[in-house]
């Protein structure tokens, strides 16, 4: 595979990947609203933990698991 088509194929993978933390950012946003109606404390220290492990589980290796879990514990403090 030529540089190009590897990089136009990042660029390809950065836009979706724009898309959908944009979609998930708003996602959050309106669980957030939710608990806040509700009286819930918006921040839940297990059900991070529960998702952080969910998406470790994901990867395929234990270096990508690792990675993972601290992409999604960055874009969940982001939320």
């Amino acid at each position: 595979m030529e540089l190009q088509e590897i990089r136009n194929r990042l660029d390809v993978i950065d836009k979706q990947m724009a898309e959908l933390f944009e979609k998930r950012m708003d996602l959050c946003a309106q669980v957030a609203r939710i608990k806040a109606e509700s009286g819930k404390a918006v921040y839940d220290g297990q059900r991070e933990a529960q998702k952080l492990a969910a998406i470790g589980s994901l990867a395929e290796d234990g270096f990508a698991r690792q990675d993972l879990e601290e992409l999604f514990s960055q874009i969940m403090t982001m939320s």
